[in-house]
């Protein structure tokens, strides 16, 4: 038994000699494979980058990728990858190259059959115009037909010299391909196109609602898909032409990420008051990432090495400065305020940092890592998920505490013009009184002094009675104009009556009146309905001196509200009139004490119209 097992053991061996161990054997049924464990690498200082270059490609110096796991970091050598592959099926076999470094500088496929002329790709990256791209995809592909046992060797040039490089070539069945594909580019529209809206969204609620949050989160979102942008090579792809001045994009687009998520902690947290050493360490931070880091970012390729390196290890060093600060900045406000909103952000936060540290495993290509990407993605939309929910429960508190400021304000006011009117009222009713029991009482003994005095003397004194009479009356009707006894002893449907009945008796006009039972009215305050008497009484008083009207229509009605109506056949007034007119003013500035408004309107057959109206229960 040891000896049979023995010798299909040497059999293997001798049949992987025979058919050479890094030969690539594909058989019907293949979908996809990793070329990393089949390939073999070569490195050289010659930058030439054609098909003439493959006949001075050494044939022994070559190593195996996998040692390499695919990741090498800055050098000056171009690197060649070659895999042999068989086809063992009957029929020919379409294949499809795919080599994801969306950011390689150089690139190109060679495949040279056993039996035939070399199929060269055009040069492809980001050093050669837009034109020498492969745009149809954001990744490098080159389709290749292996005939029924055709064999041979497919070739990868790669060109990212003094930058950090992981290569993951693929080989894939195209039907497979266009399959895997297809969902993908899929979620990434999807991805991206809900990024982009809620972006909008928190820019148009920002400028609507004046909330700088609102639109430092929207320079966060957008910030971060543009860096979605750039370590998929959809940016490459569609947005900006294909130069080596662009390949700092993506750390352009991490300064403004940087410098809004600064912003948001500041507000979102209250540093300004809440810890201002803290706040001025922020605002530093923004100063320096906006006028030293950017314009940096975009003159890197003219810097020196030294300048380039010095660049880089500042950066991270005030990266993590920055990272450290807003953790300390949200367990300080949480044990400062006890809020729980504080630690939710830090967890929004530490998704962004788990995200920020696999957009550096894809930036700096220092690790092998096909699902980083997804990864990435996923723990973003993490981190504006979580944040998107903490400030709308944040603008939703935040508008709340706006509406119960607001009421308590309009609370506050109410009880102002309660107290001023309550003040009107007792002052009106004082001067009535202090006129009719002072000054009429008096002007009444004069008379009676005078009216006894001999009848030879009556003659004389008979032009100071009659004054006296006029002034009596004028000072009798004064005292029931500002505080009528019938509005205290009638009520107010009785007291709008007889001053209609005494407008139209004195002035000789038309006066017609609507008004409800007097119980309806019992429903209004001492102020409301006194209020309500005066406007009529500065309305009537407005017709008689200015309108020249003949005819009034009055009207009064309640309900939850209480509603003037009062039109006049006159002349009419215009707008700007009934706003710099001093009685009308007065009424415009009562309406709004009670919580109501006055409004001015033409009749439809000449003159005008005003409606006094407020809520009845406004002022109890």
């Amino acid at each position: 038994m040891k000896r049979i097992v023995l010798f299909i053991l040497l059999l293997l061996i001798g049949a992987n000699v025979l058919l050479g161990q890094d030969t690539l054997q594909l058989a019907p049924g293949f979908r996809q494979l990793d070329l990393l464990e089949w390939g073999q690498l070569y490195r050289t200082p010659d930058t030439a980058l054609g098909a003439g270059e493959l006949n001075r490609l050494p044939e022994q110096e070559w190593v195996s990728l996998s040692r390499a796991d695919g990741a090498f970091f800055a050098g000056k050598d171009l690197l060649w990858i070659r895999v042999f592959i068989r086809n063992s099926a009957a029929a020919p076999l379409p294949l499809l190259v795919q080599s994801k470094e969306v950011r390689t500088n150089r690139i190109a496929f060679f495949w040279t059959p056993a039996a035939g002329p070399p199929i060269a790709s055009p040069p492809m990256g980001d050093y050669l115009p837009f034109g020498n791209r492969m745009i149809g995809h954001p990744t490098y592909l080159f389709p290749i037909t292996l005939e029924a046992s055709q064999e041979g060797v497919l070739y990868i040039c790669y060109d990212k010299r003094e930058e950090t490089i992981t290569i993951q070539p693929q080989l894939w069945e195209p039907a497979a391909f266009e399959e895997g594909d297809r969902s993908s580019r899929f979620l990434m529209v999807l991805f991206l196109g809900a990024l982009t809206c809620l972006a909008v969204v928190m820019v148009v609620l920002g400028l609507v609602a004046r909330q700088a949050l609102l639109l430092s989160f929207a320079l966060y979102i957008t910030s971060g898909m543009l860096m979605v942008f750039v370590i998929t090579g959809y940016g490459a792809m569609y947005l900006w032409p294909n130069h080596p001045y662009w390949n700092g994009l993506g750390y352009l687009f991490l300064i403004f990420f940087h410098v809004s998520l600064l912003e948001m902690a500041v507000r979102y947290l209250g540093l300004r008051q809440g810890a201002p050493h803290l706040h001025r360490m922020f605002q530093l931070a923004q100063v320096l990432l906006l006028l030293v880091f950017m314009p940096a970012v975009l003159s890197f390729p003219v810097l020196e090495g030294f300048f380039k390196i010095w660049l880089g290890r500042s950066g991270l060093m005030l990266l993590l400065l920055i990272n450290l600060g807003i953790i300390i900045a949200c367990i300080g406000t949480y044990r400062r305020e006890g809020r729980g909103g504080a630690l939710l952000f830090l967890l929004a936060f530490m998704f962004s940092l788990i995200a920020l540290a696999l957009f550096e495993v894809e930036q700096l290509g220092s690790l092998n890592t096909p699902w980083s990407m997804e990864l990435t993605l996923l723990f973003m939309l993490l981190d504006l998920l979580t944040l998107g929910a903490l400030f709308g429960h944040y603008l939703r508190r935040t508008f709340m505490e706006h509406t119960q400021l607001s009421e308590a304000l309009s609370r506050s006011q109410l009880k102002a013009a309660n107290a001023l009117l309550l003040g009107q009222y007792k002052e009106r009713k004082r001067l009535s009184q202090e006129l009719h029991d002072g000054i009429s009482i008096q002007l009444a003994l004069l008379k009676m002094r005078l009216s006894g005095e001999p009848s030879g003397q009556l003659a004389a004194v008979e032009p100071v009675l009659e004054d006296l009479t006029r002034i009596s009356e004028g000072i009798r009707n004064f005292t029931h104009a500002i505080s009528p006894a019938l509005l205290e002893e009638e009520g107010l449907v009785m007291a709008i009556e007889a001053l209609a009945g005494r407008v139209a008796d004195q002035a000789g006009l038309e006066v017609s009146t609507h008004l409800p039972e007097a119980e309806e009215a019992q429903g209004l305050s001492h102020l409301q309905y006194y209020s309500v008497f005066l406007v009529v009484q500065e309305l009537l008083s407005n017709t008689l001196k200015h309108a020249g009207a003949t005819r009034i229509r009055l009207s009064l009605e309640f309900t939850d509200a209480c509603t003037l109506h009062y039109c006049d056949n006159g002349k009419g007034v215009s707008a700007d009139a009934v706003d710099a007119g001093l009685g009308l003013s007065h009424i415009k500035d009562r309406a709004a004490l009670l919580g109501g408004t006055f409004d001015y309107y033409p009749a439809d057959s000449g003159g005008s119209c005003f409606r006094f109206l407020f809520p009845v229960s406004t002022v109890s």
